[in-house]
Parts: C-alpha cells; sequence; structure tokens
C-alpha cells in the first residue's frame, strides 16, 4: 500500500498570509528580491557571519529551497545531499581533504548551508 508524501508547507503559505512575501493586490510580485525578500524573516541564519555560501549572498536561496511546498525538510528542492551536489559535483568533491570515500554521507553534518564562521562552511567545532 502506497502511503501520500508528506509534504511540507511555508509558515505564511499555509496560514494564506501571501502578503508576507507578495505584494498585496499585484499578484505573484515580491516585496523584495533575491535573498533579501528571505533574510526579512530568516536574517538570524547569516547575521554576524564570516562567510556566508554564495547562493545565499548572491540572493538565489530558491537554488535549494522551494517557496511554498516541499515534500522534503526545510522546503529543500531535492533530497539530502543531492542539493549540495546540484551544484558542487561529487567527482570534485571526492578531490577534496576529508572528503575521500563520503559515500552517502549527509553534506551538513559537516558544514552549514548558509553560513559559519569557519572557512569552507565548516560547522563549529562542539
Amino acid at each position: 500500500m502506497l502511503t501520500a508524501p508528506v509534504i511540507y508547507l511555508h509558515q505564511p503559505y499555509l496560514e494564506q498570509k501571501c502578503d508576507q512575501c507578495h505584494l498585496a493586490g499585484r499578484g505573484e510580485e515580491l516585496i523584495a528580491t533575491g535573498s533579501a525578500l528571505c533574510l526579512k524573516c530568516h536574517s538570524k541564519l547569516i547575521e554576524n557571519a564570516k562567510f556566508v555560501h554564495a547562493p545565499v549572498r548572491d540572493g538565489r536561496c530558491d537554488l535549494c529551497h522551494e517557496a511554498h511546498k516541499s515534500t522534503e525538510r526545510f522546503l529543500l528542492t531535492r533530497k539530502g545531499q543531492d542539493v549540495c551536489l546540484s551544484c558542487h559535483k561529487l567527482a570534485a568533491m571526492a578531490n577534496v581533504e576529508g572528503h575521500a570515500g563520503m559515500g552517502a554521507a549527509e553534506c551538513v553534518s559537516c558544514h552549514d548551508a548558509h553560513c559559519s564562521n569557519e572557512k569552507y562552511l565548516v560547522k563549529a567545532r562542539q
């Protein structure tokens, strides 16, 4: 028996608060562009960070996240490391120190997807 996929919804979309992202009465027109739109609510993600992931810095949150809904947690566009490997090719990653034999390991177990105070977005050591 097949089960329906879990659908994750962006909170403003779920609550039909479209004007948190869209200009009221202007259809799909957004109140801001690029990451400026996302950072209106999610600014703490990169606050005071020394290094910011290029898609975030360049206003391309949409490369990794869906705006309204997704079958992946955090509104991701793909599963697990497939998000990262859509830009960072696996063959190239295998040659980077510490990545040989990484297999299906989740990139976010060592790296922060948005920002870090450590080079290469490595998570702070606990």
